[in-house]
């Protein structure tokens, strides 16, 4: 019996020994476990914060235009560089359920002031990524309420990098930066309130510009840019100065008749590259901006590595030409087809018509025609790339508009 109780404890005694082998060897295999789940986790955090998303847009309407989800419904989201936040019209405050959080003043690109609604948008989603509660401006802009676009301004899209590809009309976007071709030419950047600048050298001389994605133009210059100011006298001795009268359409405004010249710079530089033969409109009311129809002409693609605060240019080989547009501009005001703009060249093919007048018809299209605004409006952009068209006057003269000259 004692020989059994002994063999009994040494058995006993053998397992404490045995316990404290095994336990190290257990703490090994979880501690590895541990370390190989938080591994994979980062694995698949950098994998998410490496993805790139592939989204088609549009520039049927002249600003870029790509598909995305309020709240979980499909939007069409207008990319704006040069608004410091998005604006909600009122059929998708209305489809989205938005709340209204107050009021506040804008002021639009025309320099107007306005007292416009906010609301807050719970989540916006541009491919797999999503962005929550965005304060959005409210407010029924007629091209944007009849187009429905949301205009997606910088709070959310500085969140992204972003690269556009302008020949195949693809849009890619990451968190993390692109890395540029070797024939890319960087941009620096600054962001002030949400916005985008950037220095353009004409002249010799650095000038501040917005860089406004929302602005279909190429380049507009106020009238008291004095560092464009040599440049346009000269283009006035070589009678290469288009003066007109034009129509600006604002967030919250419409100014019609503004007097506008257009020439043609030379050249203009961003960063380390060059652009050749660039148009310039110079105004009264207006910021030094550049627009999308800029990029769009000069670049086969860009990158927008809001990340580092680095555009990236690659140039087209053959970059599109401007034009002047046609000699006349029209509008439906108070149910009335009217001339809004006009070029004042003496060989203008609609001297007799002036800013103002009402018309009869244009393109066979009465007043009448247009169920609406909307109606007319979606129909005006149609027209845009025309190379002429047909005005009838009250009194039933056709006149052939063409596009304007010097």
């Amino acid at each position: 019996m004692e020989r059994n109780y002994l063999k009994r404890s040494a058995t006993i005694y053998s397992k404490p020994a045995s316990t404290n082998y095994i336990i190290p060897s257990m703490k090994m295999r979880i501690l590895l476990s541990l370390f190989l789940a938080i591994l994979a986790f980062n694995s698949k955090v950098l994998a998410q914060d490496n993805r790139v998303d592939t989204l088609s847009f549009s520039m049927k309407s002249s600003l870029l235009v790509i598909e995305g989800a309020i709240n979980g419904n499909k939007a069409l989201l207008a990319f704006d560089t040069g608004a410091y936040a998005g604006v909600l019209n009122s059929k998708q405050v209305a489809a989205n359920n938005i709340k209204n959080t107050g009021k506040k003043n804008v002021r639009d690109s025309n320099n107007e002031n306005k007292r416009m609604g906010r609301g807050k948008i719970a989540t916006i989603s541009i491919g797999s990524f999503a962005f929550e509660n965005i304060e959005s401006v409210i407010y029924d802009m007629p091209f944007l309420l009849c187009n429905d676009f949301y205009l997606l301004g910088g709070d959310v899209i500085n969140r992204l990098n972003w690269k556009f590809d302008f020949i195949n009309n693809l849009a890619f976007i990451s968190k993390t930066p692109f890395v540029p071709s070797n024939d890319m030419k960087v941009l620096p950047v600054q962001f002030i309130n949400n916005r985008h600048f950037t220095d353009l050298q004409v002249d010799g001389k650095m000038v501040r510009f917005l860089v406004d994605f929302g602005f279909s133009g190429v380049l507009d210059v106020p009238t008291s840019e004095i560092n464009f100011a040599k440049i346009q006298n000269q283009k006035a001795k070589e009678l290469m100065l288009l003066q007109s009268q034009t129509i600006s359409m604002g967030l919250g405004s419409m100014s019609i008749g503004e007097q506008m010249n257009t020439y043609f710079a030379d050249s203009i530089s961003l960063g380390i590259t060059t652009f050749k033969n660039i148009k310039v409109n110079v105004k009264d009311k207006t910021d030094k901006k550049i627009g999308i129809r800029f990029f769009r002409d000069n670049l086969s693609s860009i990158i927008l590595n809001n990340t580092d605060k680095e555009y990236w240019l690659q140039q087209l080989e053959k970059p599109l030409k401007s034009d002047l547009g046609l000699d006349l501009d029209f509008f439906l005001i108070d149910g009335k087809l009217k001339i809004v703009g006009k070029s004042l060249s003496d060989n203008s093919s609609g001297k007799t018509l002036n800013v103002g007048d009402e018309i009869k018809a244009v393109n066979g299209k009465t007043a009448a025609s247009f169920a609406d605004v909307c109606s007319f409006i979606n129909w005006r952009q149609e027209q845009a790339g025309n190379k002429d068209l047909t005005i009838e006057t009250l009194k039933g003269e056709k006149i052939n508009i063409l596009k304007a000259k010097f």
